[in-house]
């Protein structure tokens, strides 16, 4: 009896693998009371009588992911660990492949029976081994120590000056309706509803205690960088073939 070729994953089974992958890489969305710890660290009288607090907890997760996507892209630990995997890929692929590729009887067998030929295209899967180089080399490439500098450069920011220069600054004028400032006290020390709102969400995502002066440079960084950003854009103006002006989209 013809056992048949195995068909593909399903749509199901390829979003519950996403679902997986998504909730090792960046966790949960805050609960409710952590959430409400964050509320009570801005102060109930900054607090909006119709703040929507499932959008509100929607639009932090935003940031976060937005953060961990570059945090993931532009870390050397992390990228250091891909390029050890990458590595150890690369090591069994080509061990593999020689396995697969010897020309004694077994591996003939092996790679020609009515088995491999039904259940698994083995030989065929021995030839598309021969590209595997291809793909590792690219891996290779894209995770190199100088792709690494090159991605940090280039951004212009850090994971973390982007989250709290500029993610959360913009969640929190979403739903608090009013400027994420900052206002230095008599003592010295910085404060307002916004640092209070991003120190109470790094706590609510397990990270140390952030110091109000990491918090306000952050948002001095984000500005001046978005500063030369805008500015970089405004020279690219120009009129079209209609005559209608125009700019290049690169540096949003």
């Amino acid at each position: 009896m013809s056992v048949g070729k195995p068909i593909g994953p399903s749509p199901e089974q390829i979003q519950w693998v996403n679902d997986q992958i998504n909730a090792q890489v960046y966790g949960e969305p805050i609960s409710d009371e952590a959430l409400g710890r964050i509320l009570e660290a801005v102060g109930p009288e900054h607090v909006p009588s119709d703040l929507d607090l499932g959008q509100l907890k929607t639009d932090i997760y935003t940031a976060w992911r937005l953060y961990k996507d570059i945090a993931l892209g532009t870390s050397k630990g992390e990228r250091s660990r891909m390029r050890t995997y990458i590595k150890k890929v690369q090591e069994a692929a080509h061990e593999l492949a020689a396995i697969l590729g010897q020309q004694n009887l077994e591996a003939k067998i092996f790679r020609h029976s009515r088995l491999s030929s039904e259940l698994f295209s083995l030989n065929g899967f021995r030839i598309q081994l021969a590209w595997f180089p291809k793909l590792i080399a690219t891996f290779e490439s894209t995770y190199s120590e100088k792709a690494t500098v090159q991605a940090r450069a280039a951004l212009g920011l850090t994971a973390k000056e982007f989250l709290f220069g500029l993610w959360l600054p913009k969640t929190f004028e979403k739903h608090f309706k009013q400027k994420a400032d900052r206002s230095r006290q008599s003592g010295g020390s910085v404060d307002s509803p916004y640092i209070r709102f991003a120190i109470a969400f790094s706590e609510s995502h397990g990270w140390k205690k952030l110091s109000p002066e990491t918090v306000s440079a952050a948002v001095t960084k984000a500005k001046t960088w978005r500063g030369k950003s805008t500015k970089n854009v405004l020279k690219d103006w120009h009129l079209d073939g209609q005559g209608i002006k125009s700019r290049a989209l690169g540096n949003f």
